[in-house]
């Protein structure tokens, strides 16, 4: 369908443009189209619905902001065209170069009622990361990151219209006192979508998170930070302070992937995302940082009721001592209310190596489900399937090669599973 859109687009930009004898006069002026107005404003309003990806990788150079350019191209179409694509520019401002952020900022200045009431989705989105940023305050002199600190008073200016704020590869170098000011900006933002973005420590991402009051969506993929080092002692300090400032009251779904979440060496606890969470999503990159999922789920999300778990890479050596972190276990004894969980779903490496390490089973699989005899090791640890009887889908994926193996061991090991619906892909 997003095809047949674009299709149709290309088709009536390129129909505009079409010369022939009877048209080759009206067409400088540019103040005529051939096709009905009505299905090229719905053609224009279809360019916003063409996804674009979160992380640009090396061979998507041409695919950075495609939807604003598509409608800057609309709006020097023809006449008829310019009000409608003007119009959606406004409604879905996309600032990529730390220019576009102050003309939109001066644009803001001379006639704030005619830019702030339209614009629903703002994107600040820098360049293209080839490698991730050096540590240190020579982060900011990176060319490619869009710092939105020289333009902080965009921040200040209210927009009732606002609900999604994108920024992407962007230095937020920004005074704590600017995002503990409740300002109107933040306050009818519900999904907010953080992409490469560079912090000067959790604290201070977390109060851009906390800033926005009606914040019901979280995205944060790959965020740097100056200062990576964060104790128990602060860890806590961060549970008191987002307490005090009732920080992600309505937060329900949060997307969470690499840095500062996938580093076991980071004891970041989940009470900093509220207690009203329902659906989670975490990426891990190798096992050894999987651990650190004991501590962000500790008395965290009493109404959790699905979670997404996925490991990228296998460990960086196969001759450490392995010790399998079964995840399934650190979600029923860490979650304060693990009975409410319903849906659970793993997805990680399979790898044949790894398979014939160890006698008690396949190793990539005593990730998630352990070694199978755990609950009978000491008799005062209460079985899995007892923590988790709410259950009620549980998802392994795994490769076409391994699937036998590893959906025999995982079934075998889950005795007291018989009744859920266990699927493996």
């Amino acid at each position: 369908m997003r095809t047949d859109r674009s299709c149709l687009c290309m088709f009536a930009y390129n129909r505009t443009l079409k010369t022939s004898p009877g048209t080759q006069a009206c067409l400088p002026r540019m103040d005529s189209c051939p096709l009905p107005i009505e299905l090229c404003e719905a053609i224009m309003d279809a360019i916003l619905l063409l996804p674009e990806p979160l992380i640009l990788n090396a061979g998507q150079p041409k695919r950075k902001r495609f939807r604003q350019r598509a409608l800057c191209n609309c709006a020097l179409t023809c006449r008829a065209w310019r009000p409608r694509a003007q119009h959606l520019l406004r409604v879905h401002p996309n600032l990529a170069t730390q220019q576009s952020v102050l003309q939109y900022l001066q644009c803001m200045r001379n006639a704030p009622a005619e830019w702030a009431p339209l614009a629903s989705e703002i994107r600040l989105q820098g360049g293209q990361m080839r490698a991730p940023p050096t540590c240190g305050r020579d982060m900011a002199s990176d060319s490619v990151l869009l710092n939105v600190s020289r333009a902080s008073a965009l921040f200040t200016y209210p927009f009732p219209r606002l609900r999604i704020l994108h920024a992407a590869t962007t230095l937020f170098d920004l005074a704590p006192r600017l995002l503990r000011m409740r300002l109107p900006f933040f306050a009818g933002i519900a999904r907010l979508v953080l992409v490469q973005c560079v912090f000067d420590s959790v604290q201070a991402m977390l109060e851009l998170v906390w800033a926005c009051p009606s914040l019901t969506s979280l995205v944060v993929v790959q965020s740097y930070l100056w200062k990576e080092d964060l104790s128990l002692g602060s860890a806590e300090r961060l549970l008191l302070i987002r307490e005090y400032r009732r920080g992600c009251e309505k937060l329900e779904n949060a997307f969470l992937r690499g840095l500062p979440f996938g580093r076991s060496s980071i004891p970041l606890p989940g009470g900093v995302f509220g207690s009203a969470l329902t659906s989670l999503t975490l990426t891990y990159r190798n096992p050894q940082d999987a651990r650190a999922l004991k501590v962000f789920l500790h008395g965290a999300f009493p109404v959790l009721a699905s979670i997404d778990i996925t490991i990228t890479e296998v460990r960086d050596s196969i001759r450490e001592p392995y010790e399998p972190p079964c995840i399934l276990r650190m979600l029923a004894e860490a979650l304060s209310s693990p009975h409410l969980l319903r849906r659970v779903l793993f997805q990680g490496p399979h790898d044949y190596d790894l398979t014939t390490m160890h006698d008690n089973g396949p190793a990539c699989c005593q990730r998630f489900v352990g070694t199978g005899d755990e609950d009978t090791r000491s008799a005062e640890r209460e079985p899995i399937w007892a923590l988790l009887s709410g259950l009620q889908e549980l998802e392994v994926r795994l490769s076409e090669e391994c699937a036998a193996l590893c959906g025999a061991y995982i079934t075998t090991a889950l005795p007291g599973f018989g009744g859920l619906l266990l699927s493996v892909l």
